[in-house]
């Protein structure tokens, strides 16, 4: 669908206060801000990174909280049980050659699904740091004053480069490649923001270092409005700065209304934005099929009269939860995404709302409810694994058995994974049609060429995707994701022989579990360690490992024992 104008509405997905974790998120939102975002707890995101022509990004760094993974081939990422808040979890992005991206969401019951893109960094011009100097491009011109410093504050002398990138609030993929949400905070308390123009700007030397303007050198920057933004355009505006360890707006400013530009001056660089904040409410509900049972992976879109639209997956049980503008009429929409586009399940009135809603269920129908068996090779059912299907997804299995919604029409793919045996099934394509379809049993009896596998407290763990390594000057990682998330770091590593992890600086090792272990002591042992793509590297590690406890939030130490086996990309 279309839309005029998308700005300002997140729907977020659906909240639990039931989770704890001491591990604190990074770089917790200043007291000096008063928007809220509640108590530590913990979230899982699954999610794809992509550039603005819509193709993958592999190989970018993704972190939630104190956890962090690899995008795979495919731009595609999983973290588990990474530490958040209640009201405000928050994902980054990074990769060489582009803008930090993000996103801020509500940390659900279940998996949280997000899509994030990537935005390239495009250089429009460069100064003489003795003298200042104006650049323009991509729409926007910024004049700067004589005066920068390095990232230690000493003064910076010679060429400074600007790479900058306009964000157009009308764009319909605004909320893929806008940093966070549309949430801001002032000494009042949190905002909802609609946005008037928004720029991604960074200066940087001529080794990629970056720099900002010296203090007492504000910048002046221009923030190009179109015709549709010109319509209800104050003659000033708030500014906001995107606090990139926080993850929302800060306000900071005022931009001034010349002809048909926003005016503003800065003091540093990083995300801007034009907005006009109001009052919010909290809305929340669920998705049922006739039987009143939730569904998930239904797209929920809020549409407002004067505030644009926004949209929410719904989780496991069919929730969803949000931030809606108040006192202005609301239309809820539910799509099932499928590979030709997104399909219109429903529309329901919502009306003004004043005050926060949970909305009543709302039943929708016209998909196909998938369902299936998966077996080891003694055909018996597999007790710990997990289906990936459609666009990177994936679905647990319970009791062997899996479920998931798709459009009727469509075509699937499912692979199976067995994660005791370290077995997989080959993929499996069909087209679904029905109210329900039946895969049948799929069989995860062939050998995983690329794993990281490991046993805590009795439990086993599998990291079967994106598993390689990166090799840095100081140091080498191991790392893999999905359905758990491994990295082992070492400032020593050399090849084949043995390692001691014990927590100190880069040596590290962080295997997932249920008690959110991030720390300890283990020795690694590596075997086998070819240096050309399509060679094995091979290994086993042994020891002991701390975190916190999910129970009681105590300091644990557990044995663990795995092993790596991949070959190398």
């Amino acid at each position: 669908m279309s839309l005029l104008m998308i700005l300002g509405i997140l729907l977020l997905p659906f909240s639990s206060c039931e989770k704890e974790d001491n591990n604190p998120p990074k770089d917790p939102p200043s007291a000096d801000h008063k928007f809220e975002v509640g108590a530590s707890t913990t979230a899982s995101v699954f999610g794809n990174v992509i550039d603005e022509n819509g193709n993958a990004v592999s190989g970018a760094a993704v972190s939630l909280g104190a956890s962090s993974t690899i995008t795979d081939a495919n731009g595609v990422f999983f973290i588990e049980n990474a530490s958040a808040y209640e009201k405000h979890a928050y994902v980054t992005v990074e990769k060489s050659g582009f803008f930090l991206g993000s996103r801020a969401f509500v940390p659900g019951n279940d998996v949280d699904n997000v899509k994030i893109m990537l935005l390239a960094k495009q250089n429009i011009g460069s100064f003489d740091a003795a003298s200042g100097g104006t650049v323009f491009g991509n729409g926007i011109t910024i004049e700067f004053q004589e005066g920068v410093v390095d990232a230690s504050g000493a003064s910076y002398t010679g060429m400074v480069q600007v790479a900058a990138k306009y964000i157009d609030p009308e764009s319909e993929d605004f909320f893929d490649y806008m940093p966070g949400n549309l949430i801001g905070a002032d000494d009042n308390g949190g905002n909802y923001l609609k946005s008037k123009g928004m720029i991604a700007a960074e200066l940087t030397d001529g080794a990629g270092n970056e720099l900002q303007p010296a203090s007492g050198s504000d910048a002046t920057v221009s923030f190009p409005l179109s015709a549709g933004l010109l319509n209800d355009a104050p003659a000033s505006i708030d500014l906001w700065h995107f606090d990139e360890d926080a993850g929302y707006w800060i306000l900071e400013g005022e931009a001034t209304l010349q002809g048909s530009t926003y005016i503003a001056t800065v003091s540093h660089f990083s995300f801007w934005n034009c907005d006009i904040p109001t009052s919010y409410v909290i809305l929340d509900g669920q998705i049922v099929d006739a039987s009143l049972a939730g569904v998930a992976g239904v797209t929920v879109r809020v549409v407002s009269t004067s505030w644009g639209t926004g949209t929410a997956t719904t989780d496991a049980g069919g929730f969803y939860s949000g931030i809606v503008p108040a006192g202005d009429p609301l239309t809820l929409e539910t799509y099932m995404n499928c590979g030709a586009g997104p399909v219109l399940l429903s529309t329901f009135s919502l009306g003004s709302l004043i005050s926060d809603l949970t909305a009543s269920p709302i039943a929708v129908s016209g998909y196909t409810a998938v369902s299936g068996d998966v077996v080891d090779c003694s055909s018996s059912p597999v007790a710990n694994g997990y289906i990936s299907y459609g666009d990177g997804f994936v679905s647990y299995l319970s009791g062997g058995v899996f479920t998931f919604n798709a459009c009727d029409g469509s075509t699937v793919d499912v692979q199976a994974f067995d994660i005791d045996a370290l077995t997989e099934s080959g993929s499996v394509s069909s087209t679904v049609s029905g109210v329900s379809f039946g895969l049948g049993t799929i069989m995860a009896c062939g050998s995983i060429n690329d794993f990281i596998s490991w046993t805590i407290n009795g439990d086993n763990y599998l990291a079967t995707n994106n598993v390689n390594m990166w090799e840095q000057v100081s140091y080498v990682g191991i790392y893999g994701d999905t359905p758990n998330s491994f990295e082992f770091n070492s400032t020593s590593f050399t090849g084949v022989g043995s390692y001691v992890i014990d927590g100190s600086g880069m040596n590290y090792m962080y295997a997932e579990s249920l008690a959110s272990i991030i720390s300890g002591s283990i020795n690694v042992n590596i075997t086998s360690y070819g240096l050309s793509s399509g060679d094995l590297i091979e290994g086993d590690f042994l020891g002991s490992i701390t975190g916190t406890s999910p129970i009681d939030s105590s300091s644990v130490t557990q044995a663990v024992s795995g092993i790596i086996h991949f070959y190398r990309n």
